[in-house]
């Protein structure tokens, strides 16, 4: 079995074994995407396309040994696990493959969600600013924060105030721009002097507290 990790630093396992990485960087992004879009054949890019490349030799290690006649081409032997010509690329459907963002959703079908959650706290493929990686990671990040909100409000429903207080601050933690999990916690945090949540601020009260910060951070 291959396996893909995209949860923090690349690394691909071939039956449990550490594959090498590809001296070339973008070739090993790029059996991530091939990885995280299994079950197509992708036209490759025309730098891809003539000769022996870094990306073609990257697969061939995450599929197997090429054959002995055609190793100078890097052309592999007929797998279940991926498929090329001189024009595409890509992952089969049938492929013994895994990601580690598979085991997030098997934990998550199975209701584990505080796993889930400590499993998914990792940024997916940090250092990588690849169009695709971005849009990965920002639904990643939107994800972790559904699921930590399902967290905060089975912990508010059990009375637990300061669970659900602590699940809505990772939800900041994993996506420090997003706006609704700053209201979240604004109404989950006890009044002072009291163990009750803060009712729904208004939208006045939310631009007073945004002009003091402001002022407090000049100030500072």
């Amino acid at each position: 079995m291959l396996r893909v990790q995209l949860l923090g630093d690349l690394r691909l396992y071939l039956d449990g074994t550490a594959l090498r990485a590809s001296s070339s960087r973008r070739s090993w992004v790029l059996l991530a995407w091939l990885a995280l879009h299994r079950g197509s054949i992708h036209g490759r890019p025309s730098p891809l396309c003539s000769g022996p490349t870094s990306s073609t030799r990257a697969l061939a290690e995450a599929c197997g040994p090429p054959c002995g006649r055609c190793a100078n081409r890097w052309v592999p032997p007929p797998t279940t696990t991926c498929s090329w010509t001189r024009d595409r690329i890509g992952f089969l459907a049938e492929a013994d493959l895994r990601l580690d963002t598979d085991d997030l959703d098997d934990l998550v079908a199975a209701g584990r969600l505080v796993e889930a959650a400590d499993a998914g706290a990792v940024e997916l493929l940090p250092g990588v600013t690849d169009d695709w990686v971005l849009e990965a990671r920002d639904a990643h990040r939107r994800r972790m924060v559904v699921m930590l909100e399902t967290l905060a409000q089975q912990a508010g429903a059990d009375g637990r105030t300061g669970t659900a207080v602590d699940w809505t601050r990772r939800q900041l933690a994993v996506d420090p721009h997003a706006d609704e999990p700053v209201r979240r916690l604004m109404i989950r945090l006890p009044r002072p002097g009291t163990g009750s949540p803060r009712s729904v601020p208004t939208s006045a009260t939310v631009s007073c507290w945004l002009v003091s910060w402001t002022r407090v951070r000049r100030k500072s």
